[in-house]
């Protein structure tokens, strides 16, 4: 990119940022990012690569977000809770001689963190064999060391880029530009049945970037017009409010010619009727659509 005169601003792998574990607990060097009063705070510091590299160094933001943290937590919670589940129930199994090979243990052990791999590493589990030639035990215990190194990073990440003419607010609310373009990609894709992408072939490729493209500016249309009158800013929440605003298919069945099948929309309620006159879309003109069966 570099070579061809382009700029760049990446997010940083989520492994990547344990390299900067001291510069992330140096809360003191970290300032909130500002007009964002009515959301989660978003702290953040700019400082040079420190790992270096071929050319110039990169600029990396530090970012310590209270949302994305509550986030990270919650799903890490659950996910060890779903594990600490099965290997209950895979301990019960061994109390109730269900299971008593050692060697069928430590394959049932082997699926068990298969399918819980974002907490597995946090566990230790393993088959006891007892010298006095007792039944084998399944013992698992949590390393609270590596539970307590990641829970110091949850909510941080790194933005990476070698753009030095933006300031720090005005290179995280790039950063966040991107995002929101990435979330209406999400969202209009999987309605477009585009997602996942498994093209191999370039051409399909282009045209999947081109429609992602088109995507991205049908949502931020909707949502810049909803903005400019006050309207919804979020993608999720219009979605949510449009949600029951619904067509109806009316049968009815005739002596004479058959039965006669109408589709129309229902009458939006008032937050709809809002939606609908903020993007000047007229709800009564709604298609109609009629046909006749015999």
């Amino acid at each position: 990119m570099r070579a061809a005169g382009f700029r760049y601003l990446v997010n940083d792998t989520r492994n990547g940022r344990s390299a900067y574990r001291e510069r992330f607990l140096e809360d003191e060097a970290f300032h909130i990012i500002e007009g964002r009063e009515k959301k989660r705070a978003v702290r953040v510091r700019v400082i040079e690569d420190v790992q270096g590299g071929a050319g110039p160094p990169d600029r990396l933001m530090l970012c310590k977000s209270e949302g994305r943290q509550e986030k990270e937590q919650a799903i890490r919670s659950q996910a060890e809770q779903r594990l600490v589940e099965e290997l209950d129930r895979l301990v019960e199994r061994v109390r109730k001689r269900r299971l008593t090979e050692p060697k069928k243990m430590e394959r049932a052990i082997g699926r068990v963190l298969a399918h819980h791999p974002r907490a597995a590493r946090l566990y230790t589990v393993e088959v006891v064999e007892s010298p006095s030639g007792a039944a084998a035990q399944i013992v698992y215990q949590c390393k609270h060391d590596l539970l307590q190194a990641d829970q110091e990073l949850f909510g941080c990440y790194v933005l990476r880029t070698d753009n030095e003419a933006l300031a720090d607010e005005e290179l995280w609310q790039t950063y966040m530009v991107l995002s929101r373009a990435e979330d209406g990609f999400r969202a209009l894709k999987s309605n477009l049945g585009l997602r996942p992408n498994r093209h191999h072939v370039e051409p399909r490729v282009d045209a999947h970037v081109f429609i992602t493209i088109l995507a991205y500016h049908l949502l931020r249309f909707l949502l810049f017009t909803l903005e400019s009158k006050g309207g919804p800013r979020s993608w999720e929440t219009l979605k949510r409010i449009l949600a029951t605003h619904c067509y109806t298919t009316i049968v009815l069945p005739t002596t004479r010619c058959g039965t006669v099948r109408t589709r129309k929309a229902g009458a939006p309620d008032e937050h709809q009727k809002a939606i609908y006159r903020h993007l000047g879309v007229e709800w009564r003109n709604l298609p109609v659509v009629t046909e006749q069966l015999p």
